[in-house]
C-alpha cells in the first residue's frame, strides 16, 4: 500500500488527521500509523477512507493516480 497516497487524498479535502480520524472512527495515532506505512487499514478501513476522500480504491492503494470522485 501506498502510505503517501492516503495522506495525500486527506489533505486534497483540507481535512486535519483529527477531523479525518474522527469521521473514520479510529484514532488521530491510528490514522498517522496509516499514513506513515506503520501499520495496513483493513479492506472495511479502506472503503471508508475511499467514500469520505472521495477517491478510488485504485487510487488510495497505489495503483492509480489520485483523482477525486464525486460519488463513490
Amino acid at each position: 500500500m501506498k502510505s503517501n497516497n492516503i495522506k495525500t487524498a486527506r489533505v486534497n479535502l483540507d481535512l486535519t488527521q483529527a477531523e479525518a480520524a474522527s469521521k473514520l472512527g479510529v484514532s488521530a495515532s491510528t490514522l498517522s500509523k496509516w499514513e506513515t506505512g506503520e501499520l495496513d487499514p483493513s479492506s472495511g478501513q479502506i472503503i471508508a477512507m475511499c467514500r469520505l476522500y472521495k477517491v478510488s480504491a485504485d487510487a488510495l492503494i497505489g495503483i492509480k493516480p489520485i483523482v477525486n470522485i464525486d460519488r463513490y
